[in-house]
């Protein structure tokens, strides 16, 4: 199990991230369990896999890109000048 814990500038960011990566976790493969949660402006996000570390560390992949994605075409559309990493 892993739980990844992300610390956003605001709240409606966390709910716009996780608003973004929700829909990703179902249906979800035997094997896989995902659940998110949010507490003001912070997102845990917990993974367990029984289907091998290809598979867990894919997902963990995929679950930091949308997020990557969701973090930059929310920079984009409030037209800030803030880099993001």
């Amino acid at each position: 199990m892993a739980e990844v814990t992300l610390e956003m500038d605001s709240q409606i960011a966390a709910d716009n991230i996780l608003e973004a990566i929700s829909p990703d976790n179902k249906p979800l493969p035997d094997g896989l369990a995902l659940s998110f949660s949010k507490e003001n402006h912070i997102i845990r996000i917990n993974v367990q896999s029984r289907r091998g570390i290809d598979s867990f560390q894919s997902t963990i992949e995929d679950i930091m890109s949308a997020i990557d994605l969701a973090l930059r075409v929310t920079h984009s559309v409030a037209g800030g000048s803030k880099r993001l990493e």
